[in-house]
């Protein structure tokens, strides 16, 4: 009797210590299912899905058309640099810079037609008269952009 003794209490304090140490988990131990009964099928888990950081809002660029009106008022205007200056700062012709898009136009159209305006009338002329009214349009609101 002392041997069943012994091992009734070495079986009382090995599940009195296995008692204590589920005790620190973070979930309850679950029930063991009967042999007979049937299992149960383990409940759904939704997918664990990282947080994704929101896209950053793109950035908005120019409609390609103002793009070609400025890519192609540049392109006219490079017939210009010569006299009127890279930045339309004047040198042979005048300043250019501080004018308004329809003073520009204007005097282009001006030349277009033929008139004289000033002392340089003679050099602007042959050069407004290859000019389309859109070229006339283009090159002066990149004009008006110099600075």
């Amino acid at each position: 009797m002392k041997t069943q003794s012994k091992l009734l209490m070495v079986a009382l304090a090995l599940s009195g210590v296995l008692g204590l140490t589920a005790c620190g988990q973070e979930e309850p131990a679950k029930p063991v299912a009967a042999a007979n009964t049937p299992a149960q099928a383990p409940a759904p888990v939704a997918p664990v899905v990282a947080p994704v950081a929101a896209p950053e809002p793109a950035k908005v660029a120019a409609p390609a058309e103002v793009v070609k009106a400025e890519v192609m008022g540049e392109k006219v205007y490079a017939t210009c640099v010569g006299c009127h200056g890279a930045a339309g700062e004047g040198g042979v012709g005048p300043k250019l810079q501080g004018q308004t898009v329809a003073d520009l136009a204007q005097k282009l159209q001006v030349y277009k037609a033929g008139k004289e305006i000033g002392p340089m009338s003679s050099m602007m002329i042959p050069n407004a008269t290859q000019l389309s009214d859109q070229d006339i349009t283009l090159v002066s609101e990149y004009i008006a952009t110099l600075k």
